[in-house]
């Protein structure tokens, strides 16, 4: 019996931390901006003859010049789920999960228990912190290069706290993802890199660190093969590494790009809604660190804590701030609180080891249940789909209703006057591939006899009643019609 309600507690365990990530994710349209280009940028691998080159319409993208592990990644969850919104998402609620299984198997390895690994996992599943817009809940490449920061940390963890024995592999798995990570983000992929240097200086023995030939040859390595794409795709596309430095120049010297929030923007952004209520209690969990008799444990959240630290410090510095930079921070927030918990598990144990183990489980279950209930269910609560979608993301949204509601509308143009069209780029190149539609887009608005218009902004619209005879065939609000249009006015 024991052994059975083992299992069904696994069971349980696993759905509670992995349906955030999975809960609606394909419920809203393909957002504007990074999500849709990167969108865009899978669809056309199938056609690139050089997958090292990403491309837009054809053409090498210099708008997104990231390396091409995320893109990739994006086109091969395509393949598999279909150019739609699960597609282009599931790579980044893939991360997430990983991520979690990785504290677990972390735990359960090395900390010779999987209890704070569980622990860690129920409180990142329960924040905002990487589960949210720009995360894993998008099609972006964040949640992905959190995954990869996450995996090197923890593997340089690893490496720190471990015997000699195995040194090579930690270190070989840590240049591993660093690789990937630059990869995947470029130089946002370095910047937790200076945390690492931080604890490296701070540990016991750090001479042993600095001295260990086979950490260099790993970084040279990395650091070769790294800077080596940069060469070879310039090789391909001889503008590319000119583009690169024009692009990351301009995120800081053009004053449209520069967001100069304040310096403790994402402290404060951690501490009253991404990592809310968790944040209020990391210096406790902090100083609870030091009474854990698990030696490994203590390094690790001691760890943790210097590299988010470090990591949101830089950040606080640069003038360019967006609200999804912290996210690759959350995961060692989750670790130090998590850890906590079972360090506070820990210096109970002599008293609840009193009772039969059943009565230990159910003492533990309300435990979790009084800790995670409210930040899991305000988690949940976010996932609702909202009264109005952003304006630039309207047409795509009435795209995918018509497709819907209206599967027998499979023709007609979409105007997109003077806006932002890679959104409904992608759902054109999407449906005209699986559903033998016929799209078109029109930046002018020049439309023939008996043409179908679809449309959600008041330029097109007032354009067309004011020119055209037509009748509105389809509305899904006031903004949003579908015109069949009969003749120019005389």
């Amino acid at each position: 019996m024991s052994r059975y309600l083992k299992i069904v507690g696994y069971i349980l365990l696993t759905v509670v931390l992995i349906f955030p990530f999975f809960h609606k994710l394909d419920t809203h349209p393909i957002k504007i901006w990074d999500e849709s280009r990167y969108a865009v940028n899978a669809f056309e691998m199938q056609n690139n003859t050089n997958p090292l080159i990403v491309t837009f319409q054809g053409k090498p993208d210099y708008w997104n010049s990231k390396p091409p592990v995320g893109i990739w990644l994006i086109h091969l969850s395509c393949k598999i789920f279909g150019y739609n919104e699960l597609g282009v998402r599931m790579p980044s609620a893939l991360a997430g999960v990983f991520i979690l299984l990785m504290f677990i198997l972390y735990s359960k390895k090395l900390l010779g228990t999987h209890l704070p690994g569980i622990f860690m996992a129920l409180t990142l599943a329960s924040t905002q912190g990487i589960i949210r817009y720009h995360g894993t809940r998008t099609g972006d490449m964040d949640a992905t290069l959190t995954f990869f920061i996450s995996f090197y940390a923890l593997s340089y963890f690893a490496f720190l706290v471990t015997n000699e024995k195995h040194k090579k592999l930690f270190v070989s798995l840590f240049g591993l993802g660093v690789l990937l990570a630059f990869l995947t983000k470029g130089v946002a992929a370095l910047v937790p890199l200076p945390g690492l240097l931080i604890i490296s200086f701070l540990h016991k023995n750090h001479q042993r660190v600095f001295r260990f030939s086979y950490l260099y040859i790993t970084t040279l390595i990395v650091a070769l093969v790294g800077i080596g794409y940069y060469f070879i795709r310039d090789i391909f596309d001889p503008n590319y590494i000119k583009a690169i430095f024009k692009q990351d120049l301009s995120m800081y010297t053009n004053e449209e790009s520069v967001k100069n929030f304040s310096f403790w923007y994402y402290k404060k952004q951690i501490t009253d809604k991404y990592f809310y209520p968790f944040a209020l209690y990391l210096p406790i969990s902090f100083f609870l660190s030091f009474f854990t008799k698990n030696m490994r444990l203590k390094k690790t959240m001691q760890y943790a804590t210097i590299f988010f630290v470090a990591f949101v410090f830089i950040h606080s510095l640069s003038n360019t701030k967006n609200m999804w930079y912290d996210i690759p921070a959350y995961p060692f927030m989750a670790i130090l609180f998590g850890g906590s918990l079972y360090v506070a598990y820990e210096l109970l144990q002599p008293k609840l080891s009193t009772f039969k183990p059943i009565k230990r489980n159910i003492i533990l279950l309300v435990f979790c249940v009084l800790v995670f209930y409210y930040p899991y269910s305000k988690l949940l609560n976010t996932f609702k789909s909202p009264k109005k979608y952003y304006h630039l993301e309207w047409e795509g949204e009435y795209m995918r209703h018509l497709k819907n509601h209206k599967p027998t509308i499979r023709e007609y143009t979409v105007s997109n006057f003077k806006l932002w069209s890679d959104q409904v780029i992608f759902y054109k190149k999407s449906y005209e591939m699986n559903n033998d539609y016929s799209i078109k887009l029109k930046n002018n608005l020049k439309f023939n006899n008996d043409e179908l218009v679809l449309t959600c902004h008041k330029a097109s619209r007032d354009y067309i009643s004011n020119h055209y005879e037509f009748e509105i065939i389809d509305e899904k609000n006031e903004s949003c019609k579908l015109y069949r249009i009969i003749s120019k006015k005389q």
